[in-house]
Order: C-alpha cells, then structure tokens, then sequence
C-alpha cells in the first residue's frame, strides 16, 4: 500500500502491515541520501502490534523537501490514526 493516502486494514500476513510509506530522494546529484517515513504494524502469529510511525535516513535537504517531508509526516500521522483505531477496534 505505497503511497497510500486512505489506508485500509490489510490481510495480516507476513512480518508487517505497510500503512503508510514516502521516501523522500536526494535528487540526481546525491542519489546515497534519502529519508524514508513510514507507518507500520509487525505482525507475530496473525496478531498485528499497534502501528509504529519511523523516520529513518538522512539527507541534505532544500527546501522543497523540507515541506515535502513536511507533507509526508501529516500524511503518516493520518495512516497511523486510521490504523490505530482500526487496531483498537480490532480489541474489542
């Protein structure tokens, strides 16, 4: 579910559950550094943990990335709530 901006709960198969995930690239000339922002949930024997925001990377950033990281973290932070709270209602 790259990219996705309306995640929906996925079949728990496999290590985890991708909700939500942007990476952001150094462009033509720094093709090494990038920033990854990703929401997820491990799953351990069919049961998926709570979902986890993650920044991870690094990168020489101009501003044009800054808000697209910017916009990449507001769009996590809406994958991690509807996956929350899918999860919360899965306890139930």
């Amino acid at each position: 579910m790259a990219h996705s901006q309306h995640p929906t709960p996925p079949p728990l198969m496999g290590d985890d559950i991708t909700h939500y995930r942007h990476v952001i690239a150094g462009g033509p000339t720094n093709t090494r550094q990038k920033i990854t922002v990703e929401v997820v949930s491990l799953v351990d024997n069919g049961v998926a943990t709570p979902p986890i925001l993650s920044v991870l990377g690094e990168l020489d950033m101009s501003p044009d990335q800054a808000v697209e990281l910017a916009d990449a973290l507001t769009k996590a932070r809406t994958a991690w709530n509807t996956a929350h709270q899918s999860w919360i209602a899965g306890l139930r």
